[in-house]
């Protein structure tokens, strides 16, 4: 799917040309190809489509005031997005409720009614990182020395170019379930099992992007991503 801009006296374009369709949605307009869905869904697609049938539901059983509240803090000029062109847009609180309980619910928390108060966390580069054979195993994980705050959780994902050489990455950046562990004064969030999953076994010369947001574990909201371009090799 690709971003456009249009300049007069072209206002909009919607429906399919070809084999492409042009649409707009509340950030921007926008350009992809057309295709048949798959006739079985995968099981993170079924994950997802249960979370977005969940949280119209769940808006829908707030009070009004609440609703209000959420609307409110919407409009606040904290909450400023910019889309693809660097023009800046606004989203409506029902939008933002459901962005930030599926980011809680994708790390499995619960949906949070009320809108949040907190401010969005700063972002936090990690003290290091590993994407290598070593020793008869993979190391793949990004470390603290220091932990951002005990309120706030690390969120990663991932995109790679699977063959040795290749210089372009896979363009969608995949989640990653991260395993948690305490070594001495480092705070290390593994993604070696999450990525194998996904990609299988990396050899030499991969490339891997590793995008690290700081998410608030109480309201869903995140930092600006912080990222690590890998070449995974064995030594």
């Amino acid at each position: 799917m690709a971003t456009i801009q249009l300049s007069s006296p072209i206002a909009g374009i919607r429906g399919k040309v070809g084999g492409l369709i042009y649409s707009q949605n509340g950030s921007s307009k926008y350009v992809r190809a057309w295709s048949r869905s798959s006739p079985v869904p995968s099981s993170p697609q079924n994950t997802t489509r249960n979370y977005l049938a969940e949280l119209p539901t769940s808006w829908r059983a707030l009070s009004s005031g609440v609703r209000s509240d959420w609307d409110d803090w919407a409009a606040l000029g904290a909450q400023e997005l910019t889309d693809a062109f660097g023009d800046p847009y606004y989203i409506s609180g029902f939008n933002w409720f459901c962005k930030l309980n599926m980011r809680l619910l994708r790390i499995g928390n619960s949906i949070r009614e009320a809108a949040p108060t907190a401010a969005r966390p700063s972002s936090s580069s990690p003290t290091g990182s590993q994407f290598r054979w070593i020793s008869g195993a993979n190391q793949m994980y990004a470390y603290w020395t220091d932990p951002a705050q005990p309120s706030e959780d690390v969120v990663m994902f991932c995109a790679v170019a699977p063959r040795p050489g290749a210089s372009t990455l896979y363009s969608t950046f995949t989640f990653m379930d991260l395993d948690y562990s305490l070594v001495g004064s480092n705070h290390i969030f593994d993604y070696e099992d999450s990525l194998l999953a996904k990609f299988g076994q990396p050899i030499d010369g991969w490339l891997c992007l590793i995008r690290i947001h700081i998410q608030n574990t109480a309201d869903g909201q995140r930092s600006s991503a912080y990222e690590i371009l890998r070449t995974y090799n064995t030594v």
